[in-house]
């Protein structure tokens, strides 16, 4: 697994090779991410609803250049939190952050913020659940467990890899 190198900011580990349209705006992945096949950052592209066309005319290149821009909203930030999962074909909005430990399933549409360890669904993308409760959630938040050293997390795989929160107590 190679770590996503044109992707400014992605962090140690994560992988896949999400596809940026347009390649401009900034994308922020965090560590240890799971990235499938097909999966879009939108950074633009939103049309002007408000006006009483959508349409970009300036894209008519035999009307010549004196046609008025459409002013398209500028590229904003992608944040990917710790630990996501992206599934199969899903697509990110521009302006959304994805909290840690979030699980994004396949073909869902993210145009809103995504509370952490959350699981979305759909299109638009909808909290089906939390992976863990409350409490839970807190205290893997607290325990930022992407941030040991690396040695610390191979050395502790048998508890990454379970779900005896009891025992990530124990070594966190």
């Amino acid at each position: 697994m190679a770590d996503i190198p044109y992707i400014e900011g992605a962090g140690a580990h994560s992988y896949g090779d999400p596809l940026k349209i347009p390649w401009q705006g900034k994308v922020t992945i965090g560590k240890y991410c799971s990235i499938a096949p097909g999966v879009e950052l939108n950074m633009i592209g939103d049309h002007k609803i408000d006006w009483i066309t959508s349409y970009p005319f300036h894209n008519i290149e035999s009307w010549g250049s004196d046609v008025p821009l459409q002013p398209l909203n500028r590229p904003s930030e992608i944040v990917i939190g710790n630990d996501v999962w992206l599934g199969y074909e899903c697509r990110i909005m521009h302006g959304v952050t994805i909290g840690d430990g979030a699980a994004i399933g396949a073909y869902a549409v993210v145009a809103r913020d995504v509370r952490p360890y959350a699981v979305m669904v759909g299109n638009p993308a909808r909290e089906i659940r939390r992976r863990f409760s409350d409490e839970v959630v807190d205290f893997l938040l607290e325990v930022r467990w992407w941030d040991w050293p690396e040695e610390k997390v191979k050395e502790n795989l048998p508890v990454l890899l379970s779900g005896d929160m009891e025992a990530l107590r124990r070594i966190a």
